[in-house]
């Protein structure tokens, strides 16, 4: 079938700006921080609905095998107990220091983390659209293959080196100037977790 990018990539951007508009305006309407939820939701709703024509599939209930019921129940239960487990292990520094800790420090460290991890994922989405579509050009080609990952962490490194530098030395004038100056006291998370991710 032929790949829809153009019309895929439209729908994902327009998802982008209802979700955004929503946001601003359930904020303005008075419901404070559930208008972030609210317009991921709204958000990911158009999604799907003008996705459809992209994503539906022709299912038949003839098509159903009963007998893989029990080898996807098997799957299913051991997944959620796999991903539970994960969960506990990666966050359990987390679920202790949600418990002993001060809510508002919380919220900066939450704060500072989102606006990086938001400039981080700015820069590898172009990468990874880039490897998308050069992999396929050099399947069972393992010099090939190589040539492009090292290719791609110079690249990616030679992004993300100078931005987060600002950052660090430009962090309270972003925050300042972007978000006010009641976020000012999230400028030193910001500045460690550039600091990470330079690294």
């Amino acid at each position: 079938k032929d790949l829809e990018f153009k019309a895929y990539s439209n729908i994902t951007i327009g998802s982008d700006i209802f979700s955004t508009i929503s946001k601003i305006g359930l904020a303005l309407l008075g419901f404070g921080a559930i208008s972030f939820i609210f317009g991921e939701l709204f958000g990911r709703a158009y999604k799907v609905l003008f996705s459809l024509k992209f994503t539906r599939q022709n299912v038949r209930m003839s098509d159903f095998d009963r007998a893989q019921v029990p080898q996807i129940v098997w799957y299913i239960k051991h997944s959620l107990v796999l991903s539970g487990a994960m969960y506990i292990i990666s966050n359990f520094d987390k679920l202790i220091l949600y418990r002993i800790s001060d809510l508002s420090e919380l919220g900066k460290y939450t704060f500072a983390f989102a606006q990086i991890m938001m400039v981080f994922t700015f820069l590898i989405g172009p990468v990874n659209d880039l490897l998308f579509s050069l992999l396929p050009k050099v399947y069972g080609d393992n010099r090939g293959l190589n040539k492009i990952t090292v290719n791609t962490q110079l690249l990616v490194t030679a992004c993300m080196v100078p931005i987060f530098a600002f950052l660090i030395f430009n962090a309270d004038f972003l925050v300042g100037s972007i978000y006010a100056e009641r976020w000012s006291e999230s400028v030193f998370f910001m500045r460690v977790f550039s600091g990470q991710f330079m690294l």
